[in-house]
């Protein structure tokens, strides 16, 4: 085991997705990723889905705490009374998996040549979602939440300048077989 004691460089980078599939969706209890190197199984339940737009994936952590005061008005402790994080990104496909994302499985079919999307309204399920993610001289990293719901939609633009798009935002529910939302699998930099 090795550790850095000064700056690191090889600990700086940014991310770019996996060439030829970055974010994949599953049914919830899919077998779930198992470390940095993970891709979805041949014939697996997970679906690719696609191209995710230039500005890439928004992950976002919301937080409160209350502060308990004295008589005095000193904060004497403080207690975290909320936590949760989401996700959001705008696929660039036009296709089924994309729109079972947003609106649903039940809302989508694509059967003789006709991809049919129904606005109903209803509330879309919870899925299961990896993300797969090349940092600086190839370290890989997964990030992975076993279910996540869509909660809102972005606008759609049409226009011959601007990529057709379909922009969601999903909130990560608590897992209860990780014990918690997000899961992130690094390729460590100070261990083999």
């Amino acid at each position: 085991m090795s550790e850095f004691t000064s700056n690191a460089e090889a600990n700086v980078s940014a991310a770019k997705g996996v060439v030829g599939g970055y974010c994949y969706r599953a049914p919830v209890g899919t077998a779930l990723p198992t470390g940095p190197t993970w891709t979805p199984p041949a014939n697996s339940a997970w679906k690719c889905m696609g191209y995710v737009t230039e500005d890439g994936e928004t992950f976002s952590t919301a937080s409160s705490v209350t502060e308990f005061r004295d008589q005095n008005g000193d904060v004497i402790d403080t207690s975290q009374s909320q936590y949760g994080e989401t996700f959001a990104c705008s696929f660039a496909e036009t296709k089924a998996a994309t729109f079972e994302s947003v609106y649903g499985a039940d809302a989508v079919t694509d059967e003789n040549g006709v991809l049919t999307v129904n606005h109903t309204g209803e509330e879309p399920g919870s899925y299961t979602y990896a993300f797969l993610f090349l940092l600086k001289d190839g370290r890989k990293w997964v990030r992975f939440a076993e279910k996540c719901k869509r909660t809102s939609l972005g606008d759609v633009q049409t226009n011959s300048s601007t990529v057709l798009a379909w922009n969601a935002t999903y909130q990560v529910l608590r897992s209860e077989t990780t014990g918690g939302y997000f899961k992130d699998l690094f390729e460590s930099t100070e261990t083999a």
